[in-house]
Parts: C-alpha cells; sequence; structure tokens
C-alpha cells in the first residue's frame, strides 16, 4: 500500500486540503448575480404556489438576506463542530477524523449541487452548513499537527505557508466560481468538480498516513507505554501532603520551595488519584493509571466553551463579516 512516508508529503497533503476548503468559501460569493438569479427565481416560484398576489414583491425582498445567509450558514455547523473534533482528537486517530469530515464536506459539495436541479434554497442552506462541519474537523486537527511534527527550524515557516491559503484559496474561489458559473457547466458544477477532485485526499488520509503519525492527541496519556515520553513519579517529585523546607538538603532554599509549591499545583489536577504516589520507583501499573485523565464528556465541554464571551465574539464576528 502506497504511504506518505514523510512529514514533508503530509504536509502538502495538508495545505492541498486547506486551499480546497477555502476555494469553497469564494463560491457563493464570487459569482453573486447567478446565485441572486437562482434565489429570485426560487422565491419567486414558491410566492407564486402561496399566493399570487405576492409574486411582484416577495422574491425581491429576501434575495440579499438569503446571499447573505448561505455565504456564512457554513458559520453554524464550523463553530459547534470544531469544538468537537478537537475533542474527538484527544481520544481518536487524527487522519481517521480528518477524512471522516471531509466525507461531510463531500456529501455537503453534491448536496449544494442538486439544489440548482431541485431548485430548493433549503438543501442549498443545509448544504453550506454541512460543509462547516465537514471543514472544522480539517481545521481542528490540521495546524497542531503541523505545529507538532513539522522541523523545529521550519515550523513558523510552514504554519505561515498553510495559512496562505485562507487568503489565496479564497481569492482563487472568486475566479474558480466565475469560470463555472459563467459557463455552460453552471455554478453547480463548480460544487461537483471540488467534491470529486477532495475524494483522492479522502482516500489519502485513510489509507496513506503511516501510523507514526496518526497517534491520537492524548495518546501520552493512555494505557500505551511510552518509556520514553512518560511521566514517571520518583522519589524526588512525591507529592507531599504538607510542603516543609527540607532540612536534610543544605542547598534548599525558599525560592525552592516556591517553585515545587507552583510546579506541583500545575502537575496536581491532571493526575488522578486511583493509585497514589508512593516513594521510590514506580511500576508500570502505576505509572499509566497516573497518566490517565478523567475523561469529560463532549457536551461538558462544548457548553463551558459556548459560555466563553471571546469564544462567541470570534464566531458571530466572523459570521458578521461575512453576512
Amino acid at each position: 500500500m502506497l504511504e506518505v512516508k514523510t512529514v514533508g508529503a503530509i504536509f502538502v497533503l495538508l495545505c492541498a486540503i486547506n486551499m480546497l476548503n477555502y476555494i469553497d468559501r469564494g463560491i457563493i460569493p464570487g459569482s453573486p448575480l447567478q446565485f441572486e438569479g437562482f434565489i429570485s427565481s426560487v422565491l419567486h416560484a414558491n410566492s407564486n404556489a402561496d399566493n399570487a398576489t405576492s409574486a411582484t414583491t416577495t422574491p425581491h425582498t429576501g434575495v440579499s438576506a438569503w446571499l447573505g445567509l448561505l455565504v456564512s450558514a457554513f458559520i453554524a455547523g464550523y463553530s459547534v463542530f470544531s469544538i468537537a473534533f478537537g475533542y474527538w482528537a484527544i481520544y481518536y486517530r487524527p487522519f481517521v477524523l480528518i477524512a471522516a469530515g471531509l466525507v461531510v464536506w463531500v456529501v455537503a459539495m453534491f448536496l449544494c449541487g442538486l439544489a440548482d436541479a431541485v431548485q430548493s434554497l433549503n438543501l442549498l442552506l443545509i448544504g453550506r452548513i454541512l460543509s462547516g462541519v465537514g471543514e472544522s474537523s480539517f481545521q481542528a486537527i490540521a495546524p497542531s499537527f503541523i505545529d507538532d511534527h513539522a522541523p523545529p527550524a521550519k515550523r513558523t515557516l510552514w504554519l505561515g505557508v498553510f495559512y496562505c491559503g485562507i487568503t489565496v484559496g479564497t481569492a482563487s474561489g472568486y475566479f474558480y466560481s466565475a469560470m463555472f458559473a459563467t459557463s455552460v457547466l453552471r455554478w453547480p458544477w463548480a460544487f461537483y468538480s471540488e467534491g470529486l477532485l477532495m475524494v483522492p485526499l479522502v482516500l489519502m488520509c485513510v489509507f496513506c498516513i503511516p501510523k507514526r503519525f496518526n497517534l491520537p492527541g492524548g495518546h501520552l496519556m493512555r494505557d500505551e507505554p511510552k518509556p520514553r515520553k512518560s511521566i514517571v513519579v520518583e522519589e524526588s517529585v512525591t507529592r507531599p501532603t504538607s510542603f516543609e523546607s527540607d532540612s536534610s538538603n543544605p542547598a534548599a532554599t525558599p525560592a525552592q520551595d516556591g517553585l515545587i509549591h507552583s510546579t506541583l499545583s500545575f502537575i496536581e489536577p491532571r493526575l488522578t488519584s486511583s493509585t497514589p504516589a508512593v516513594a521510590g520507583p514506580s511500576s508500570d501499573r502505576d505509572t499509566k493509571s497516573l497518566l490517565v485523565t478523567p475523561r469529560v464528556s463532549l457536551h461538558v465541554e462544548i457548553w463551558e466553551i459556548l459560555k466563553s464571551p471571546l469564544f462567541m465574539l470570534v464566531a458571530m464576528g466572523s459570521a458578521a463579516y461575512v453576512f
């Protein structure tokens, strides 16, 4: 089986996926006249079916609102599921999650294209929301993967190149959209084409990523033995019940005591109490039980983040910017 064996090759794969994500964001704003015509025709047909007398007014009043809604609808799926995929990445393989999200994204592209055939604004809206769901899996995982695996000397360069996809991809999306919208294929094929282009990239995420690059984000805290990376509780860092100056060590100073206080206060919440820390070398079983962090329910995590004013400000601001 073909494997993407180097970090550089995986980075190119991630950049290609990122470009397609942002090209998709530029499709609707890149062809406003064509989408306004589609919205107007659907609203006109619906108003004729409901009430013939309102046919002259209703189609024009909601066109701008629908256009803004379709452009920004992906935020609804993106903002919630980016939290979910960030949570799942702790426990599941990241490229499997990316592939799962991109499958949803591909389905969303075909739903958006089919909206023209069935003359349905609701189907197009659902497709745009699902595109945000699919994109969130990638955007929640890819930057942290690059930060973890890029060569230290080139890490910032790689992240800069990756984030160039935001502007370059969106700008390319405008041109890409106009090219299809003004051709005989029309705008539905802008969605169909990028969905087809994404399929081989999804397959690469599933079948071509080596296991060493496809470990869960929390794999250091799982039961798998990781001798070189595990934290072993030794006598020198035994957690005391009370902090007193070490009279047996003449080199101990109040500053060092303060450092121990602050360090242990940071470590303590991350250790479970299922196995007590004892002096002396710990067994593998004791070490692994200390490394396991209690799993918090997804809905609890989502609720805590949604309560954050900063998160809501960023999410609503992004939606307002593109609306």
